[in-house]
């Protein structure tokens, strides 16, 4: 029965034929043709063979084509030969040895696929030797006996013969399979490649053939392909077949054309002159012996006597000469023989010549009797002197007459050299003439063949690109964290491991599949036009959530997002998927990390002294006018003013509520005095006292301000404890307004001295070590842009757009109070001249140096490795920075590791964040270029040992401060270059260590077990870097880095015991992430 016309179509051929059969072509050039074809699913189908099999997967693979193993099979129904198509059984079976040997019974062989893991559907049903009804029959037959389907869409028929077939396979219950039966220009009836089938159907016979292969799809086996390796036969130049299609043909040809020149045309042009020497001589001696006749005829006429006609002739004739020098001549014998006459051997006339012999014993007078006797004229072949020159002896050929009348023999001859001579004159014109043509053939024939090894130069060279291209993609896919699958033409062409497992599908099945049976939308239809762009192969600029189809039928929330590429000449997309699952639970965990970061920290700020929330507070005497209060209040921007007696004792306070309801509201003459409108007495609130006390005791006295006094009584400022206090200020809101409000380095120094006591509380209250990072960050990134723009504002406005740039610890926001500044400078290039450009050079050198040294005031101390933006060489424009990069990645020694190490952790902290990012997009394809240098920074963290004995002691004198310790900073590093690593490697953003290990956990480049692990380590041992300082602030002493054993408790011991095995367990993951690097 016809199919919907509506229905989408799927074109395939699985009925192919190549050299390996009866096929002209090689299977890497079926490849071509059907990609060509738009074809998406092949197999190759030999007579009896799967020699081309191998080389066929690897070819259309390249080529985003997915195959099957496949044969045509020839076996024996009742007696007749009848072709099967095996599709999907495993090439290296047992029971296909014998299926593809011979002509075994249709049974038999049905019963070898089935056993090695194919299907079996009836070849071109059209085209057996059943006719009418017996077609009917004879399927209905086969089918008793296993057989799967049958070749309904076989590419010569006709839509009604397909529909006719279409029918049968229905009312069978068999699956229908297509192709063209595609063997080459040898068959004049060679179809064209290709044959489109109903999704529908197509589906059902993919899934006959996945479902019965045991293991995945025989003759499909994933490959791992080093694409520097050899295995890129396909790529190289076909030797044999330039060779044997053109190289052979043009020697031949050449040898043909020489042969026929030696063999044929030259013995030819031999005979031919020779002969036309013989008519020569033969139309010569006529005309002499015409001359006989004339001088006989006078005699018979009475003319003349016999003896005087006689000697006339001889007369005449002996003047007769011809030839190029006029030297060629004729004679007269008799019958006996005697010589009548001799031009040149008079000598001769009147002898009896019976016994003349030349050199090599002939007898040619006598030899001229005998041919005139035979045949009245004749050749005779002898050796004779040269026309007039006696001594030397030619070869000579002569025709010879009998004159019967007078019983003469006139002849005259040619010699022989005479005529070899003239042969190789034309001989040699003619070779001439040949090599001429020669040269030209062969030149035609070496540009022939010269373009044809261009044009397989080029093909070999598009089939190298196309396997690389297609190993690359792959590589790229299969190194990619998350699930990751690669879209062609709207189908799974491949996956990496994680989206295999995912899935459940092998590789081989997944080639057999569409996109949208692999993803699919919710139920309200979400997403539905990005999935229908992505199977059109449209890109989607948007991520968007769909859901992941099982092969059990369970189904996995995903967010999806596409990357276009160019794959094997067609435009494909790179899916990334993510696992909802997992991201909304870590989304879910850090919200809440931080909503518990910020209630610790506004917990903590609620224990601040109200004197550092305090202002300065407005002051006027009990007579000034009220008009002159509100002048005074509008123009500091305060809410209320406090009114002082005359001994400046602290009387009443005025606030805007006051004006509003004791003036405005009772047309109260602005002109009297503010004693007429204060409120008394004014509450007040002692300077060391916490805000939430400030925060209580307005609210139990109802009243917005209060006044602050010193420990004397006296007032020293004023404070409103619903701005102190208000719950959207429970954070660093305080700190960081005071030091964005700074006027100079000391006044930032004094903010800077308030952060120790801030993260000691902090620790105190069971902080967790990443929100303490937070707060730390919060307060140096404040401090610094206060510091960039103080000193902007004393030098004067930058020349061009800058940016510094913190590095290290601080970019990474984990500075901890042992810490120093590490940061540098990049500024646009400047587009101008010279002294402009050293004038740019001279002003950010300056704002470097005074940026750093104002830090070093404040108590960030200048870096000990003078990684600092007063270092010209880390205070440079955009492009030397680019150029540091290129440096170091491209040539990773030990001072490159080392810069790279600092330099790959970098932050915006003031000025124009674009140039960073353009400078961290120029090193993210600068990596992707030459990806050795992440093993290179990998070995740093295999390099490291942790400080962990064979028996579970922690071993100390790593600690460099203090005998008996060890460096808990260096213990960290290996986690911090591990994440640093593997950011770098799938590009991630992050510069945070804890964010880094998220992010990689989101990709699932981090299993969930193992991100809670190292997490919950490197956050311990922060956590007792961030203890060990703390206790030594209390102590009045320098914070550092060195842990003593002996002085952890045993639940700290176990703790930094498990964060150093969980090193090790990293180290082992990044060994085997980037093998060689140890």
């Amino acid at each position: 029965m016809p199919h919907d016309a509506d229905e989408p179509t799927v074109r395939v051929d699985l009925h192919l034929h190549s050299h390996a059969s009866d096929g002209y072509y090689e299977p890497a050039a079926l490849a071509d043709f059907l990609s060509d074809a738009g074809v998406t699913f092949a197999s190759i189908t030999d007579h009896r063979s799967v020699a081309g099999a191998a080389t066929f997967h690897d070819a259309v693979a390249s080529r985003g084509i997915s195959t099957v193993s496949g044969a045509e099979l020839h076996v024996d129904v009742d007696g007749a030969e009848v072709h099967l198509l095996a599709y999907g059984f495993d090439p290296g079976h047992p029971a296909m040895a014998d299926a593809l040997v011979g002509t075994p019974a249709a049974g038999r062989a049905i019963e070898a696929v089935h056993e090695a893991g194919g299907i079996v559907c009836l070849a071109h049903p059209l085209n057996t030797p059943w006719r009418d009804g017996r077609l009917e029959q004879a399927v209905e037959s086969l089918a008793a006996a296993g057989l799967d389907g049958i070749e309904a869409y076989y590419q010569p028929y006709t839509d009604r013969q397909r529909d006719r077939l279409v029918a049968l396979a229905d009312r069978l219950g068999l699956l229908t399979s297509g192709g063209s039966d595609f063997h080459g220009p040898q068959r004049t009836d060679t179809p064209q490649l290709g044959v489109d089938i109903p999704a529908s159907r197509w589906r059902r016979l993919r899934t006959a053939i996945a479902g019965r292969a045991e293991s995945g799809m025989y003759g499909c086996v994933d490959r791992d392909v080093d694409v520097g390796s050899e295995h890129f036969d396909a790529g190289r130049i076909n030797w044999r077949w330039l060779l044997a299609r053109i190289v052979l043909p043009s020697v031949m040809v050449i040898g043909i054309f020489v042969g026929l020149i030696f063999a044929v045309l030259i013995p030819t042009m031999e005979e031919r002159l020779l002969e036309r020497k013989r008519e020569i001589t033969t139309e010569l001696t006529n005309s002499a012996w015409s001359i006989l006749a004339d001088y006989h005829r006078q005699v018979e006429e009475g003319r003349s006597p016999l003896e005087e006609a006689q000697a006339a002739a001889v007369e005449r004739i002996r003047r007769m000469r011809y030839g190029a020098e006029g030297l060629d001549y004729f004679w007269i014998t008799d019958l006996h023989p005697r010589m009548v006459m001799h031009p040149y051997r008079s000598d001769l006339e009147g002898r009896d010549l019976s016994d003349f012999t030349d050199p090599d014993g002939v007898r040619p007078f006598v030899e001229f009797v005998a041919a005139v006797q035979n045949g009245e004229s004749g050749y005779v072949t002898y050796v004779w002197q040269w026309q007039d020159d006696p001594d030397r002896l030619e070869a000579k050929e002569s025709y010879v007459r009998r004159f019967s009348p007078w019983g003469w023999i006139i002849g005259t001859g040619i010699y022989v050299d005479d005529v070899r001579r003239e042969i190789r004159s034309i001989t040699g014109r003619m070779i001439d003439a040949s090599f001429l043509v020669l040269v030209v053939v062969v030149g035609l024939l070496v540009l022939v063949a010269y373009q044809s090894l261009k044009v397989e130069r080029r093909r070999s060279a598009a089939e190298r690109d196309l396997r690389l291209s297609h190993e690359r993609y792959r590589a790229l896919v299969e190194s990619a964290a998350g699930g990751t699958l690669l879209l062609v033409n709207g189908r799974c062409t491949y996956a990496n491991r994680t989206l295999l497992d995912a899935l459940g599908y092998s590789a081989s099945e997944l080639a057999f599949l569409d996109l949208n049976d692999v993803i699919a939308t919710d139920d309200a239809g979400e997403g539905g036009d990005q999935l229908a762009c992505l199977a059109a192969g449209t890109e989607v600029p948007e991520p968007f959530e769909a859901k992941l189809l099982r092969k059990s039928g369970a189904a996995i929330p995903v967010l999806i997002s596409a990357t276009p590429v160019f794959y094997s000449g067609r435009r494909g997309l790179i899916l990334s998927m993510q696992d909802l699952t997992r991201h909304r639970a870590i989304h879910s965990r850090t919200q809440r990390e931080r909503l518990i970061s910020q209630l610790q920290t506004s917990m903590l700020f609620l224990t601040e002294p109200v004197r550092n929330s305090m202002e300065e507070p407005l002051r006027c005497a009990l007579d000034t006018p009220v008009s002159q209060v509100v002048r005074m209040m509008g123009r500091n921007d305060s809410g209320a003013v406090l009114v002082m007696g005359p001994s400046a004792e602290l009387l009443g306070i005025v606030t805007d509520a006051d004006i509003r309801e004791r003036v405005v509201a009772a047309s109260l003459d602005p002109r009297q005095p503010v004693s007429r409108i204060m409120s008394a007495p004014v509450v007040t609130i002692a300077e060391h006292a916490p805000l939430f006390e400030a925060s209580l005791l307005e609210r139990e006295r109802n009243v917005d301000y209060l006044a602050v006094v010193g420990a004397t009584g006296s007032l020293v400022g004023m404070v409103q404890s619903s701005r102190a206090v208000r719950p959207d200020s429970y954070s660093l809101v305080v700190l960081t307004q005071q030091i964005r409000r700074a006027g100079s380095v000391e006044e930032l120094a004094e903010c800077y001295r308030r952060l120790p006591p801030l993260v000691v509380a902090l620790v105190e209250s069971g902080a967790l070590a990443r929100n303490i990072c937070h707060v730390t960050t919060m307060v140096s990134d404040a401090i610094a842009r206060r510091v960039v723009a103080l000193a902007t504002e004393r030098l004067g406005p930058p020349p061009c757009p800058f940016c510094v740039v913190a590095l290290g610890s601080e970019a990474r926001e984990e500075q901890t109070l042992a810490t120093d500044q590490d940061n540098a400078l990049i500024y646009r290039d400047p587009n101008a001249s010279e002294d402009e450009i050293g004038g740019a050079a001279d002003y950010f050198l300056r704002l470097g140096t005074e940026v750093c040294d104002d830090l070093n005031r404040i108590g960030y101390h200048h870096c000990r490795g003078d990684a600092m933006a007063k270092n010209p060489r880390w205070n440079q424009p955009l492009h030397t920075w680019k150029g540091y990069f290129d440096e170091w990645i491209t040539e990773p020694d030990g001072s490159a590791i080392a810069h790279c190490n600092v330099f790959f952790d970098q932050r915006a902290v003031a000025g124009d964040s674009a140039l960073l990012r353009d400078l961290q997009q120029h090193v993210r394809e600068a990596i992707d270029c030459r990806p050795p240098v992440l093993s290179y920074l990998a070995l740093d963290t295999l390099n490291y040992k942790p400080p962990l004995g064979a028996f579970g002691k922690i071993l100390t004198g790593s600690g460099g401060e203090s005998p008996g310790t060890f460096n808990i900073k260096e213990a960290m590093l290996p986690i911090v270059n591990f994440a640093r690593v593997f950011a770098l490697r799938a590009q991630l953003e992050q510069t945070n260590t804890f964010d880094r290990l998220d992010a990689l956990a989101e990709i699932d480049e981090l299993s969930e077990e193992s991100h809670r692990a190292v997490v919950q380590a490197y956050g311990a041992l922060m956590q007792l870097r961030y203890r060990r300082q703390t206790d030594r602030v209390a102590d009045g002493l320098e914070p550092d880095n060195a842990i003593d054993p002996r002085s952890l408790t045993e639940l700290e011991i176990g703790t930094v015991k498990h964060a150093f095995s969980q090193i090790q367990a990293i180290q082992k993951k990044v060994s085997y992430a980037f093998r060689g690097a140890g």
